[in-house]
């Protein structure tokens, strides 16, 4: 019966190979000749015999490549499994068997002489549990069953392949990380089923990732603002800035990634190559794409009128949280990184799925839309002021935009509400005050009538002349004929509440009636300065929120602060010429 004997080179333990042979493969699956090395697959490789001859095949093959042609084994050659190399030592043919055809050999070299008695041919243990500390040997060839410690460098062709390889990778992966995280994480961690890639073909992986996030949140804000009443906005249907971005992201990633991961796994005492970072990156960019569906499935589900149907998209957001820590955590294991990062990683995870869970919570107990097909919450009223809750300002141009627009409209329903109840209130005290002085009036009628039955004395006219009171006091002809009162004198504000309620009195007025400013020339000058302010201040503070979106709130309320102290005096004027107390 026919063997073969291998000597592990690091070890120089002696392995007999049945002729049905055997697999070569990492520790920790089920392969006959176990290796520590990550840079392997569990079933990398296998020797046996077939056809007279004593063959090396590849069995880990990535998808979509052509396995290599078996190698043949002769003594004295030697054949890399990962970073392990294996000597042929002796061949024993069977009794009778005539020789071989040598195909494609591997490289020889002297050896020693064959064993002088033929070993017994036990079932092997683990040929070694200690990946080679050092590579391979300089002029071993490169067998074809192991994994090249450097990526490919590639080139353009490997860009424009790697594209379509990425799209239909993230096709496949994306909905098996969905649905089964923990098998898929595992199978990666135990296979490595993608070669190592170099720079270009990095980049042909990263585009439509990258491209996917980008677009997500932009198409999804576009379909938002249609569903809410916003309109068709073509820039948030092509995100011409998002795209460039995203572009010039993938293409530094893919130069920076190897060098960079390298050094970051070098620093923390861990251990990598390219062909295991290259399957980090490819699940990474996965968990990149799965991360950002639940913002935009929240943007889409928020502008429905269905109470507090966002929640889906918060929940999701927990979910996408918690399966990338767990595959963070599962990948510092794989490296072997000091000990400390783990727990690191998983506490900052932990923070970061609380706050997904605390989004929810805050979600269902302050719902940003029920039914109103926008972000607006409520428009609720204290004292003199309205407060409009509409969450942070998004740092998204666009979705900034559209988050004005929003505010602006449920200000302006706010301003509405207040200035209809001051309206209401100046007619009735106008009617109040027309009362009383028509009730003066008619009392001061009745005097001269009274005086003219008696003999007054020789100074009744020059006293009535005298008396200015019915002529002062009879504007009421006018008044009526005129609905806004004689201009009165401008006096001060008085304070911010007096301040907003007379700028939400001076709006009410002229949507209830544009032609006022029409018909005055002053008021259109003062009414534009007022204008004029309110959208410097807007962008001012707006750019401001963009920066730091945590203080989206304190600049709303300093925007007003500044406006009361650039624009009371003028509101104060248009509201006198309005005859608004």
């Amino acid at each position: 019966m026919g063997q073969v004997t291998l000597r592990d080179l690091s070890t120089n333990e002696d392995i007999v190979v049945p002729p049905e042979g055997y697999i070569f493969g990492r520790v920790g699956g089920d392969a006959d000749i176990q290796i520590e090395d990550n840079s392997i697959s569990r079933r990398q490789a296998r020797v046996s015999l077939k056809g007279g001859m004593w063959l090396l095949e590849t069995l880990a093959v990535p998808q979509g490549s052509k396995a290599p042609r078996p190698v043949q084994l002769q003594e004295g050659a030697s054949f890399t499994v990962g970073q392990s190399e294996f000597e042929v030592v002796q061949i024993e043919a069977e009794e009778d068997e005539p020789a071989a055809p040598t195909i494609a050999p591997g490289k020889g070299r002297p050896g020693p002489p064959p064993a002088a008695a033929k070993k017994p041919n036990p079932p092997p243990s683990n040929a070694k549990t200690q990946a080679s500390p050092q590579p391979p040997k300089k002029g071993a060839p490169p067998a074809p069953a192991g994994a090249a410690e450097e990526a490919p460098a590639g080139g353009i062709k490997a860009l424009f392949v790697g594209v379509p390889k990425g799209i239909a990778y993230y096709l496949v992966n994306v909905p098996k990380l969905l649905v089964n995280p923990f098998g898929t994480v595992r199978k990666t961690l135990e296979e490595l089923p993608a070669e190592a890639m170099g720079k270009t073909e990095l980049i042909g992986y990263a585009l439509p990732s990258m491209l996917a996030t980008a677009l997500l949140g932009s198409i999804a804000g576009g379909i938002g603002a249609l569903i809410g009443g916003g309109g068709f906005q073509l820039m948030l249907f092509i995100p011409i800035v998002p795209a460039v971005i995203a572009v010039v992201a993938a293409v530094i990633t893919g130069f920076i990634f190897h060098p960079v991961t390298e050094w970051i796994i070098t620093k923390l005492k861990g251990e990598s190559d390219a062909r295991s970072r290259s399957n980090f990156f490819l699940q990474m960019q996965t968990l990149a794409i799965i991360t950002a569906v639940p913002g935009a499935l929240f943007t889409i589900l928020n502008s429905l009128p269905v109470p507090f149907i966002g929640a889906i998209g918060l929940v999701l957001g927990v979910i996408a949280s918690l399966a990338t820590l767990y595959v963070s955590v599962q990948w510092i294991v794989f490296f072997k990184l000091v000990k400390w990062v783990k727990p690191v990683v998983l506490v900052l995870g932990a923070l970061g799925a609380l706050n997904s869970v605390w989004g929810v919570i805050s979600y269902v107990l302050h719902p940003k839309s029920l039914g109103t097909g926008s972000s607006i919450a409520a428009v609720a009223t204290d004292g003199d002021t309205a407060e409009v809750d509409l969450g942070e300002m998004p740092t998204d141009p666009a979705e900034a935009a559209e988050w004005s627009k929003k505010r602006a409209a449920a200000l302006t329903a706010a301003a509405q509400k207040k200035a209809q109840a001051a309206i209401d209130d100046a007619n009735a005290k106008v009617a109040d005050a027309k009362d009383k002085a028509d009730d003066a009036k008619d009392d001061k009628a009745d005097e001269p009538v009274k005086t003219t039955k008696k003999d007054p004395p020789p100074k009744p006219e020059p006293v009535a002349a005298k008396d200015p009171e019915p002529a002062a006091k009879d504007p009421e002809p006018v008044a009526k004929n005129t609905p806004p009162p004689p201009e009165p004198t401008v006096t001060p504000s008085g304070g911010y509440a007096t301040f907003a309620k007379r700028r939400d009195a001076v709006e009410k007025a002229f949507e209830n009636d544009p032609t006022l400013l029409q018909k005055s020339a002053d008021l259109q000058k003062l009414y534009g300065e007022y204008i004029e302010d309110a959208y410097d201040l807007d962008k001012k503070w707006g750019k401001e929120s963009q920066k730091k979106p945590e203080r989206a709130k304190l600049n709303a309320r300093l925007r007003d602060a500044e406006l009361y102290g650039k624009s009371g005096k003028t509101i104060d004027s248009i509201a006198a010429k309005l005859g608004i107390k």
